[in-house]
């Protein structure tokens, strides 16, 4: 019986059941080595949100060196192999230097964070299960308005769409956990994308700060907003409630965990960790 559903669950089984299934069921199921790049992100997350931390408890703005030190130490410490065949690790670790100081700097000192990456339960009474939410930043900004941040860290030279705030499914799952603390939906959402480019991106005069790089190029943090409404929670409620319901029934071996679209970009070897292991079983 299922308990607990977390967005990255939902998002996993609905872009591919079987990817769900070898990530997080199959026994028999290789580990393959982390992409490079999503480590990058997970060590920068971990320099952010420390000096978000800081922040939220003494009200002032945060030690930058207790922020690098973090990151530095994620970055050259990682839980599981990482693969760097696609990239360079030390200009990696300056662009993340450069991301952390300059978040710090220009983007920190505009917030007051109420709390960071703090696990929350939103229990229904009419539902056998609860969701778990880890938002990256309950915060105010300076005119007392609340704002839920999530921070991203993109792949080298990958600009995000101008409408993410809009459709981003772990935003409106960061203003239901908000909605269930405090009864109320919070005034806004925002992307934090931490962008490193080799040189500079057409559209720089979106960025909300910006900085060169020790190798030329240019590193920024884009800033995407959007709102949530109720039509947005009910709708995602209901996402939530199919997942369950489709999840639980290939747990119970009542229907065959899902294929991916064949159109879907992540469904080729390039993209897919699991795409040769798929095709075997």
């Amino acid at each position: 019986m299922i308990n607990h559903l977390s967005y990255s669950q939902i998002a996993e089984f609905r872009k591919c059941g079987r990817l769900a299934f070898f990530r997080r069921y199959d026994k028999s199921a290789p580990k393959f080595p982390v992409p490079s790049y999503m480590h990058e992100g997970t060590a920068y997350d971990k320099g952010v949100s420390v000096g978000l931390a800081e922040k939220a408890v003494n009200g002032q703005e945060p030690n930058e060196t207790a922020m690098t030190d973090a990151f530095v130490q994620t970055l050259q410490n990682p839980e599981r192999e990482v693969d760097w065949t696609e990239a360079n690790q030390k200009e990696a670790e300056s662009n993340g230097l450069g991301l952390v100081r300059l978040y710090r700097n220009e983007m920190i000192p505009d917030i007051m964070p109420i709390r960071v990456q703090e696990k929350h339960a939103v229990i229904f009474k009419n539902r056998p299960w609860s969701m778990i939410v880890v938002p990256d930043c309950e915060a105010t900004d300076a005119n007392k308005e609340t704002i839920i941040i999530d921070n991203k860290r993109p792949k080298m030279g990958n600009t995000p769409k101008a409408n993410s705030a809009i459709t981003s499914e772990q935003l409106t799952a960061y203003s239901l956990a908000w909605q269930s603390r405090t009864g109320s939906l919070p005034t806004r959402v925002r992307l934090d994308y931490a962008l490193a480019y080799k040189g500079t991106p057409q559209d720089i005069d979106r960025f909300a700060a910006i900085c060169g790089s020790k190798s030329g190029g240019i590193l920024g943090i884009l800033s995407l907003t959007s709102n949530r409404d109720a039509d947005a929670i009910r709708w995602y409620l209901q996402v939530m409630e199919s997942v369950a319901i489709n999840l639980q029934a290939c747990l119970d071996g009542k229907i065959e965990w899902g294929y991916a679209s064949p159109d879907g970009w992540w469904c080729t070897p390039e993209k897919c960790e699991y795409w040769q292991y798929c095709h075997q079983n």
